[in-house]
C-alpha cells in the first residue's frame, strides 16, 4: 500500500507544480482514504521526503555498468520526466528553510556511491570530486531542460567525452 501511495504522489508531484498538489488528490489517485496516507506518513512534508527517497531508489535501481550507461540513463530520465527535478528542487528548498540538509546529503551520497565506482574504472585521479562535478552538470542540464526546453540528448556524447578525458592519462 505504501508503494502505491508513493507512486501516486510521485505521478502528481511531477505532473503539475508541486506546491499545488494536495493530499486529497494523492488519496484519490491511489484509490484510498486521506486517513490511510496519514497512517503511513505523519505529515505531508514527511510524505514528500519519502517520495524523494522512493524516486531516487527507483532511479538508482536502474543497473548501469559503465559511465556511458549512467549518462544515458540520467539524461533519458531528464528528457522523459523533466518535472522530477522541479519536484526535487521544491522539496530541497523546503528542507533548507527548515535548516535541514539531511535529505540533500542522502541523495548526494547515493549519487556518489553509484557514480564513483564507474569513474574509478576510468582511472580518474579524484573520482569523488569528478562524480560531484558530473552530478552537478546533469542537474544543471535538468534545470535548463525544464525551464528552456533544452534537448539534453544533444549533450550525451560531449558529457561522456568530458568525463573520459579526465581518465587514463
Amino acid at each position: 500500500m505504501k508503494e502505491k501511495i508513493l507512486q501516486a504522489a510521485l505521478d502528481l508531484y511531477t505532473s503539475k507544480p508541486p506546491q499545488n498538489v494536495i493530499v486529497k488528490e494523492i488519496a484519490e489517485k491511489a484509490g484510498i482514504s486521506v486517513g490511510l496516507i496519514f497512517y503511513y506518513f505523519k505529515t505531508k512534508d514527511d510524505l514528500e521526503k519519502e517520495v524523494v527517497s522512493y524516486l531516487i531508489e527507483e532511479c538508482i535501481s536502474v543497473k548501469v555498468s559503465n559511465i556511458e550507461e549512467f549518462v544515458n540513463s540520467s539524461l533519458k530520465m531528464i528528457k522523459e520526466k523533466p518535472r522530477i527535478f522541479r519536484f526535487l528542487q521544491y522539496v530541497f528548498e523546503k528542507e533548507k528553510q527548515k535548516g535541514s540538509k539531511d535529505l540533500a546529503l542522502k541523495i548526494y551520497k547515493r549519487g556518489i556511491e553509484r557514480l564513483e565506482p564507474l569513474l574509478k574504472e576510468l582511472k580518474v585521479e579524484n573520482p569523488k570530486k569528478l562524480a560531484t562535478l558530473v552530478m552537478a552538470l546533469i542537474d544543471g542540464l535538468a534545470l535548463y531542460s525544464f525551464f528552456l526546453d533544452l534537448n539534453v540528448e544533444e549533450y550525451i556524447s560531449d558529457l561522456i567525452e568530458l568525463i573520459k578525458c579526465r581518465g587514463e592519462k
